[in-house]
């Protein structure tokens, strides 16, 4: 018993694996990007609520220090001391006095919101552009009546957002990225025990019944592997019988047409001898010896196709191809002394058309094709051959009732006879030979397609280029 690797073959499919590696990927890549926006966004909103309550912390330290009479001198001393802690710039007025601690600042740069705004209880936060710059603006009263403007600028804030975004994207990118990795390793490890299953169906359907899988793990694919071995040693169990019972018919066959032939020669040569002095008889016995000497050349006929299929059978005849003119060996069958001469035979072969195929067995082919339709055709047949590709088509047409529905997939098979030929005085292994000689000379013997009330049979046979010399019809006619 032969273990089957695990490694999955190139040509093999892979779009399952495919498909789990693209799940996984989505699921990753979503699940990745859900937890990279809410980071953001949670990230996004502690920092602004920072920043917020950052800038009402400073604002409220500069008023804790803020003078009661605002002077250009007091003011610089609550500038300077408000510098230290923060880059942001203040506005402060009290009584129709203005004083910034920037020269580019002034109270037109206050939000009008802001400025009508009471802000008695608690400092007042909006959100604005001054200046072409986000910014902050913190109003907040002073002592004695005194108000006070802050303006934080928001830019830094925004570079920061924006560099958390930009990193954020990049941890989504490069998870995305080792998920899809990882997700091929994982389907690839996943499916290899599947990969190996099909590969042993494969090997087992080309004929390596021995193929096996290797059941290590003790879960579902552990499993699945237990099963296929046992259903692959059922299958060679129940395939070695059906080749034992199949080689044993085939040796009774071949026994039996063996032991038949010897008395089946004297019998034929007695029947022969009898059946020239049939006019000599009495009439009362004329009729018994015609219809035995009848049988006795039809069970010789059987006989013999049974050694012949016998033959077939083993194989161990060597097919000696050449290339054939199509119509020599057709006109060399029709000629044989064996067909009927009433029969209506209408040959339609292009010129130049040669088949590579032993000259014997094709006889036999063309032979049963045409004994055939002749028989059960009506008398009318017409022999046709195309060109295809690397092959050559002969087409074998009679005009009889055709072949009953249900039939179609049995006329090949050995003593099948249809009910409406049962009559007739054929074997039924005819149509069996012809396509053992056919798949001998890697051809092909099928139903064709034909017209309603019709039987087409079809030879498919290896092109080949015509002979140098011309072959007599005599050379394919002779067995």
């Amino acid at each position: 018993m032969s273990g089957i690797g695990s490694s999955v073959d190139d040509r093999a499919p892979h779009r399952f694996r495919r498909r789990l590696t693209a799940a996984f990927l989505i699921v990753a890549a979503v699940s990745a990007g859900v937890v990279a926006v809410v980071t953001f966004v949670l990230a996004r909103e502690y920092r602004w609520r920072n920043f917020r309550a950052a800038s009402l912390r400073e604002a409220r330290i500069a008023l804790a220090f803020a003078p009661r009479d605002l002077d250009h001198e007091s003011f610089t001393r609550l500038r300077e001391a408000y510098e230290q802690r923060s880059e942001a710039d203040m506005i402060a007025s009290q009584g129709g006095r203005t004083f910034s601690s920037s020269p580019s600042r002034n109270l037109s740069d206050v939000p009008p919101s802001l400025v009508a705004r009471d802000i008695d209880q608690e400092p007042a936060v909006v959100e604005d552009v001054v200046d072409g710059r986000d910014s902050l603006v913190v109003a907040a009263e002073g002592p004695a009546a005194s108000r006070y403007y802050f303006f934080f600028s928001l830019e830094q804030l925004r570079e920061s957002l924006g560099e958390l975004g930009r990193v954020a994207a990049a941890g989504w990118a490069v998870t995305v990225v080792l998920a899809g990795a990882v997700g091929q390793v994982v389907a690839r490890q996943t499916l290899r025990p599947v990969a190996a299953a099909a590969e042993a169906a494969e090997a087992i359907a080309g004929g390596d019944l021995d193929a096996r899988l290797e059941a290590a793990s003790r879960d579902e694919f552990g499993a699945l592997a237990a099963s296929f071995n046992h259903m692959a040693d059922e299958l060679k169990e129940l395939i070695d019988q059906l080749n034992e019972s199949a080689e044993r018919e085939r040796r009774f066959t071949a026994d039996v047409a063996h032991e038949l032939r010897t008395p089946l020669t004297g019998m034929s040569a007695s029947a022969s001898v009898l059946a020239e002095h049939l006019d000599d008889l009495p009439s009362s016995l004329r009729r018994v010896a015609t219809v035995l000497v009848a049988d006795v050349h039809r069970l010789r006929d059987l006989v013999l196709e049974l050694l012949e299929l016998s033959r077939l059978d083993r194989g161990t005849e060597p097919v000696l191809a050449e290339p054939l003119r199509l119509s020599d060996a057709v006109a060399a069958v029709v000629a044989s002394a064996h067909l009927r001469r009433d029969a209506g035979i209408e040959i339609d072969l292009p010129d130049g058309l040669s088949v590579l195929a032993e000259p014997h067995r094709l006889r036999r082919i063309l032979a049963n094709l045409l004994d055939n339709a002749i028989v059960h055709g009506g008398g009318r047949v017409r022999i046709s051959a195309e060109a295809d590709g690397a092959d050559v088509l002969v087409n074998v047409v009679d005009h009889g009732p055709g072949i009953a529905a249900g039939d179609e997939e049995r006329v090949f098979d050995r003593f099948f006879k249809s009910d409406a030929s049962r009559a007739a005085t054929g074997s039924g292994l005819g149509l069996s030979i012809a396509r053992q000689h056919a798949l001998a000379q890697h051809g092909e013997l099928f139903l064709g397609d034909a017209s309603a009330g019709a039987t087409c049979f079809t030879l498919r046979l290896p092109a080949a280029a015509p002979p140098a010399t011309e072959v007599r019809p005599h050379a394919v006619a002779q067995p």
